[in-house]
């Protein structure tokens, strides 16, 4: 009889198993509900499951973690006083935990970035660099160019393990009487990633890594070799553009103009060329087996968060 119980529990061990993850959703907003105030029964469940942490309400989630091999727990709804001081938004966060964010929760370490053409790339690189991401259980996750948020669970007061926040420096652009994109005034950072840096990029865990300009710049700046398959891809995208630019890149008279002029015929483009160029480029990469030229901050970031030698393995 649950009236007559003082405190009811109803502990559950991984109730994932064997359900298929429309089912796992549909159990964690049953048991979440359980949870609520004008339920009777306190209910503790244990999960490695993305699809239970995504359908659950961030307060009722306690993350357990490896601290100099004690076990700690932190629980999400310590950083809401945190969000009120920065003004950050807690809605905005409970919002970005989707199927894909909540594997945070359970890796050993996350690499964010911008979009999800960036987070295949990255992959890619990491793979030419000879480190398996899968392996060493790190997470790559896009959540845009806002990332105040995500950081402030893994600030010294949050989750110990290492991250890396890598995105672009997006520096002041030149323009023309028309608004046309001409070129770089400066290589100077936006003041969005400046601050993200001021913010953020003191503590051991947490770094932010930045490119020179974008990423797309920085692939045809790290490497010359690099241009060829960078032409090809946007060729692909765009057949009668992408011959122009191979023309024009044939008469520049030095690798910087090359940079920029690959650098303007993509950035001026839309969000969806981009996005488009890119997994042109990720299977010019895969169907030639070229081995592209990782940029230096990226590179940087891989390291970072399986190692600061890159020589961490996943069993310690």
């Amino acid at each position: 009889d649950v009236d007559n119980i003082k405190v009811p529990l109803l502990i559950i061990e991984e109730p994932e198993a064997h359900l298929h993850p429309q089912l796992q959703s549909l159990l964690a907003q049953t048991l979440d509900g359980n949870c609520s105030e004008n339920k009777k029964v306190q209910t503790i469940v244990t999960s490695h499951s993305a699809f239970l942490a995504q359908n659950v309400d961030p307060e009722s989630i306690h993350l357990m973690h490896n601290v100099n091999s004690d076990i700690k727990c932190f629980s999400l709804i310590n950083l809401q006083n945190t969000f009120k001081k920065k003004k950050l938004s807690w809605g905005k966060f409970k919002r970005f935990i989707d199927v894909t964010k909540a594997t945070m929760f359970f890796a050993r370490g996350i690499i964010f970035v911008e979009g999800i053409t960036e987070a295949m790339l990255i992959s890619k690189l990491a793979e030419d660099l000879n480190y398996n991401l899968k392996e060493h259980g790190i997470s790559v996750i896009p959540c845009g160019v806002e990332f105040n948020e995500v950081a402030e669970l893994y600030t010294s007061e949050g989750m110990n393990i290492h991250v890396a926040i890598v995105t672009d420096s997006d520096p002041s652009r030149e323009k023309d009487s028309d608004g046309k994109v001409i070129g770089l005034k400066n290589k100077e950072k936006c003041d969005r990633v400046k601050k993200l840096i001021k913010n953020y990029d003191n503590h051991n865990q947490l770094k932010i890594f930045t490119s020179d300009v974008t990423l797309e710049y920085d692939l045809a700046e790290v490497n010359k070799e690099n241009l060829d398959p960078i032409v090809n891809a946007w060729k692909k995208v765009h057949p009668l553009k992408g011959k122009e630019l191979e023309e024009r890149i044939l008469t520049a008279t030095s690798d910087e103009e090359k940079i920029e002029t690959i650098w303007l015929e993509i950035c001026s483009s839309s969000k969806n060329s981009k996005c488009e160029f890119m997994e042109k480029l990720i299977s010019e990469i895969e169907e030639n087996n070229f081995k592209i030229k990782c940029p230096l901050y990226i590179e940087n970031a891989i390291k970072h968060v399986i190692g600061d030698d890159g020589t961490k393995q996943l069993s310690e």
